[in-house]
């Protein structure tokens, strides 16, 4: 890999490792009272090495954006919601980790991918991250070995290097449906291709998550039916009628979710075994949240410490977020923030849909990258966690660079 990386500047080569060592996160360790992980680290060689470089050229001007706009509402809700929280030093290290952190590594890939070996680069270091995750989970399945979470391992779920079996599919899912873009379409990765899918497959399989699992088959299926019909299934009026229809049911059933929880229980034991009749729990008790404070919500790190003192309903148990994406945005970073991300997601499908019109196939594997992230993240925490925020900024990154992936003169425009 040294040889391989030969060639590339500080900043690239800093880039490259830290995204291929980002679930490494949980490698934490204290310098004095300041508490950090060995991600942080990495990124902080990562960005200074670009500041470094920045200077050396005297280049002071930041990488143009055209997610600027909901980026800028993003980050601006965040800070907001230190002030709100409750929670302030938790609050402040979320900022930093999952928000400021992965922000600057979008930057640095905006400002050095300028070649195809770049974008390359970026992409090896995203699919290889991945590789070593799977191949670890699956030696946890296939073994029982090495494992670090006992009572995930009790359970008989393969969980990598995590707390949680399902942070397996959450960080694996997105980069299974890039590989199937890349596979058969660029020579470089044929080879590779066909080993990680099969590999993180299995792990996904091994974490025996049913949203990860779900979110797989709706994401294939729709990119399935998308390479078969080409991107002007994605004008029709029966793409937008569903979509139309999912964000109608979403609303109706934000409203009347407490038609489906279970009533005359004792939230402080939990009798059932049954995930879904929890998260309905946590759903409701977010619900209420959320309509006493619509604006701002909880604030970051509030969730956790307003829902079992004054929201929970037919559970208590304390969870850090509601385990939807929708109302973990809202929930932590207040109606802006939401508005913010789903600017994020509009600009991103935007891109990859221009991207599909010239490469086939490419294009709708980023969206479909994307689509696993939202039906997985309907069920779970597909953003607030260190190496799940960097993964979604990376992807980000890598859609608004991919004209470099692209043979030349065929660019998107």
């Amino acid at each position: 890999m040294v040889k391989w990386l030969n060639g590339y500047g500080t900043t690239k080569i800093f880039l490259f490792l830290t995204i291929l060592l980002a679930p490494l996160y949980v490698v934490r360790f204290n310098v004095g009272p300041y508490s950090s992980t060995l991600l942080e680290v990495l990124v902080g060689l990562t960005v200074a090495a670009w500041v470094l470089g920045k200077f050396k050229n005297r280049d002071f001007k930041l990488p143009a954006s055209s997610f600027q706009l909901p980026i800028t509402l993003f980050l601006l809700a965040a800070v907001v919601s230190v002030i709100v929280s409750p929670d302030k030093r938790g609050a402040l290290g979320i900022l930093k980790a999952y928000f400021v952190e992965p922000l600057l590594i979008y930057l640095v890939i905006k400002n050095v991918v300028k070649s195809k070996k770049d974008w390359w680069l970026v992409f090896s270091a995203l699919a290889l991250s991945g590789l070593w995750v799977a191949l670890l989970a699956v030696f946890q399945g296939l073994t029982g070995w090495l494992t670090f979470a006992p009572h995930e391992a009790a359970l008989g779920r393969a969980h990598a290097i995590y707390n949680t079996a399902n942070a397996v599919g959450l960080y694996l899912g997105p980069i299974i449906l890039l590989l199937l873009g890349v596979f058969g379409r660029f020579r470089e990765f044929r080879g590779f291709g066909a080993f990680g899918i099969a590999l993180m497959v299995a792990a996904i399989v091994l974490s025996k998550s049913a949203g990860a699992m779900v979110g797989l088959v709706v994401s294939l299926g729709v990119l399935g039916v998308v390479r078969a019909l080409g991107t002007k299934w994605l004008n029709c009026y029966v793409a937008k009628l569903l979509g139309l229809t999912v964000l109608v049911a979403g609303i109706w059933f934000f409203f009347n979710i407490s038609n489906f929880t279970p009533k005359n229980v004792d939230p402080y034991v939990r009798k059932s075994t049954d995930t879904l009749q929890f998260r309905l729990c946590l759903w409701e008790g977010a619900r209420n949240l959320l309509l006493d404070r619509p604006v701002f919500g909880a604030g970051l790190s509030g969730f956790k410490e307003l829902y079992s003192t004054a929201y929970f309903t037919c559970d208590v148990e304390s969870l850090e977020y509601p385990h939807n994406w929708v109302l973990n945005f809202w929930a932590e970073t207040g109606i802006l923030g939401l508005l913010g991300f789903l600017g994020i997601l509009g600009l991103y499908f935007e891109r990859v849909k221009r991207v599909e019109k010239v490469k086939r196939g490419l294009g709708v594997a980023f969206a479909a990258a994307m689509l696993y992230w939202l039906v997985h993240g309907l069920v779970d925490v597909p953003y607030f966690k260190n190496d799940l925020s960097l993964e979604f900024f990376v992807i980000v990154g890598l859609a608004e660079t991919l004209g470099f992936a692209l043979p030349a003169g065929r660019q998107a425009s």
